[in-house]
């Protein structure tokens, strides 16, 4: 009898303590990554010196585009630092390497845009509230006044869904998904 009582309290306890550490419940319900080369999306930067001063240069981008949705009851994120909802690109080894044959170095890391004269960037919200969608957007800067040809960029969209989109509240991570069946 006593063992009866305690396996069912031990069980009980568990179903408790799942219900209570619920993970947030995000989905991808849209993703896209294209080429661009539009001022109203990456902006411009003016060349301050030499013979192009003056010059407006828009750069040409990877831009990628996702829609999320929080399929859960509880908003996700926040306003503060350590609560807001990041997104980050893992490249395949595929992705990598077509980055680095369009424009010598991994795109997908902050560090290594160090005096390239390209950049990055990001635009999303800090929160999902429950129930909703939103559009969340990664630019990455493939070329400024020297833009690659064609042919690589071709490539590089080709290969450009190769990767993990993953999610974090904070530092963490609260869902990942592979952008392979996104592949058009």
């Amino acid at each position: 009898m006593k063992k009866l009582f305690f396996n069912m309290s031990f069980c009980t306890l568990l179903l408790l303590l799942g219900g209570c550490s619920s993970k947030p419940e995000v989905t991808l319900t849209k993703a896209s990554a294209v080429i661009i080369h539009d001022k109203d999306i990456t902006g411009s930067e003016i060349i301050t010196e030499g013979e192009r001063k003056g010059e407006d240069v828009v750069p040409t981008s990877l831009y990628y585009k996702f829609v999320l949705k929080n399929t859960g009851d509880n908003k996700v994120g926040g306003i503060h630092k350590d609560k807001q909802i990041k997104i980050k690109i893992q490249p395949r080894d595929s992705l990598a390497f077509q980055s680095k044959q369009t424009v010598v170095f991994n795109i997908f890391k902050p560090w290594d845009y160090e005096e390239s004269g390209l950049g990055y960037g990001a635009s999303y919200p800090s929160e999902l509230k429950e129930n909703k969608k939103e559009d969340f957007a990664l630019t990455y800067d493939v070329g400024g006044i020297h833009v690659p040809s064609a042919a690589k960029l071709k490539k590089l969209k080709s290969k450009a869904m190769d990767a993990t989109l993953v999610v974090y509240t904070g530092k963490e991570e609260i869902a990942r998904f592979d952008l392979r069946q996104y592949k058009k």
